[in-house]
């Protein structure tokens, strides 16, 4: 069968010929003219000769004869249908049927354009990046492949999906009603973190979103027991000052909960509750020794529920310029090889000296070594 090839860009009225048969161009399409005449045909279609069916394509009677594209309510294709760089126009409320039921439709009613499955079966857009987007390219919806899905309104976003949940940009409204986020407290740091036990002490929490005035709860890491503060002074939104009296030794989380019932539990115990340390050794003079002695002037004594340290919190001790003494941090010995360093005065030497136990929890002490010197030069006596 010969190859229909209409010509591209027609004028009104222009025509194309093939055979024996003529199209017009009417402004929209191509219209097939009637034969005026020619053989009718219908012996060659059913006649066994093919030479016979020839003459009858050709004829006007002929009940296979192609007949014209527009008028004709059923046109068959026996190929692709190429456009030759033409368009396709279809008036309104025209559908175009695709499946075996004419499950999926497209069409333009007259004010909406329409994409419908009337089969109740699943429409599936298929994209590497999929956006949605106004005539002027303004975006409603972009779904990003294998992340988000993110929603506009006049070209902002406001909603997107995300690998832990859902972000939103602005003010959520639910029932018409304004939700407003969650403010939630955080802990940062306390100060003290340690405390004596069954002794109040006022521990200063340092975080944010505070409101006045917030619970403030102990859990015993151990034993699941919560114990509330007995006190809790608001400072400001960043800091509260809760008093504790832990008669339990053991390590504390701590809980705040704001009046609107939002709440944080910090996740590592911050506060230590345990005997603080003790010195054995009393306060007061540790002797009188020669200056310029060396060796071990006195070994001083402490205890706790843990290892504890000693130092000096003076600058008096352990200067080389006054006592000229060491003070062992692990033993409390205070030892010199030079009582005095290069004085030759008798001198009372003051200082204080800190116990730390594990818990950093501390004790602090003074003490007083003097120095005495054989009498040099003469006297009188009367």
């Amino acid at each position: 069968m010969p190859t229909i090839n209409f010509p591209s860009g027609p004028s009104l009225n222009d025509t194309y010929n093939l055979g024996v048969r003529t199209w017009k161009w009417n402004g929209d399409a191509w219209a097939l003219q009637p034969l005026t005449g020619g053989f009718t045909g219908s012996q060659g279609y059913t006649g066994s000769a093919g030479s016979q069916g020839a003459i009858g394509y050709t004829g006007s009677a002929a009940p296979n004869t192609m007949s014209d594209l527009v008028d004709d309510t059923s046109p068959q294709l026996g190929g692709d249908l190429e456009s030759n760089g033409n368009s396709i126009k279809l008036p309104d409320s025209a559908t175009v049927f695709l499946g075996t039921n004419q499950d999926m439709q497209i069409l333009h009613d007259g004010s909406s354009s329409v994409i419908k499955d009337v089969q109740g079966n699943q429409l599936y857009i298929q994209s590497t990046n999929f956006n949605l987007a106004n005539s002027s390219g303004l975006k409603h919806i972009y779904a990003n492949n294998d992340y988000g899905v993110t929603m506009y309104y006049q070209d902002s976003a406001k909603l997107e999906t995300t690998s832990s949940g859902v972000s939103i940009t602005g003010a959520l409204t639910v029932g018409g009603v304004a939700i407003t986020p969650a403010t939630v407290p955080t802990i940062s740091s306390i100060s003290p973190s340690a405390i004596e036990t069954s002794t109040s002490t006022a521990v200063t929490i340092t975080g944010t979103n505070f409101t006045s005035i917030p619970q403030v709860e102990a859990l015993n890491s151990s034993t699941g027991i919560w114990y509330p503060a007995d006190s809790i002074a608001f400072t400001n939104s960043t800091t509260i000052v809760a008093t504790f009296t832990l008669s339990v030794n053991a390590s504390y989380k701590l809980r705040i909960e704001n009046p609107d019932g939002n709440a944080v539990l910090s996740s590592s115990a911050l506060l230590s509750v345990s005997a603080a340390p003790t010195f054995s050794t009393s306060a007061g003079s540790l002797g009188s020794i020669a200056g310029g002695f060396s060796g071990t002037v006195a070994t001083l004594a402490g205890s706790s529920d843990s290892a504890i340290t000693f130092s000096e919190t003076t600058n008096v001790l352990t200067n080389a310029s006054q006592a000229n003494c060491s003070l062992n941090s692990s033993t409390g010995a205070i030892t010199t090889t030079n009582l005095g360093g290069s004085s030759t005065t008798a001198t009372t030497y003051n200082f204080t000296v800190r116990i730390t136990d594990a818990e950093s929890q501390t004790v602090d002490r003074s003490f007083s070594i003097s120095t005495s010197y054989g009498a040099t030069g003469g006297a009188q006596f009367n």
